[in-house]
């Protein structure tokens, strides 16, 4: 029996991974500009695309980009083109804040062949 519950139980590991994959798979059809503002926070799930040089910088106490809990994000970054992004800047008060935050279970995927610049605030 126990043996029997094992199987069962990897079959269904495996099967929810693939799940989870297929999820990001079908997301990749409607891709998105990444947005310009600075400091988003990325939603799960979703392909951005960066098709002209773009600068995000996170502003008062902020990260430059933000990938949420549990969250898979892929970003395409066009040929010739290049995504800069920066933390905000430490104050007397408060520490340099990262260029991008990775949260606990995040994933961050870049692809295609353009650059991609990441600092950490002063």
């Amino acid at each position: 029996m126990r043996r029997k519950m094992s199987v069962l139980l990897t079959l269904l590991m495996i099967l929810s991974s693939v799940y989870a994959g297929l999820g990001v798979i079908a997301s990749a059809a409607d891709p998105e500009p990444l947005p310009s503002t600075n400091s988003p926070s990325l939603a799960a799930g979703k392909v951005y695309t960066v098709t002209q040089d773009t600068e995000i910088t996170g502003t008062t106490n902020k990260n430059g980009l933000t990938i949420p809990e549990n969250t898979t994000v892929i970003i395409d970054i066009a040929a010739g083109k290049t995504l800069t992004v920066k933390g905000a800047d430490a104050s007397g008060a408060t520490a340099g804040k990262a260029g991008i935050l990775m949260n606990a279970g995040s994933q961050l995927i870049i692809t295609g062949s353009g650059n991609l610049v990441v600092t950490g605030g002063k």
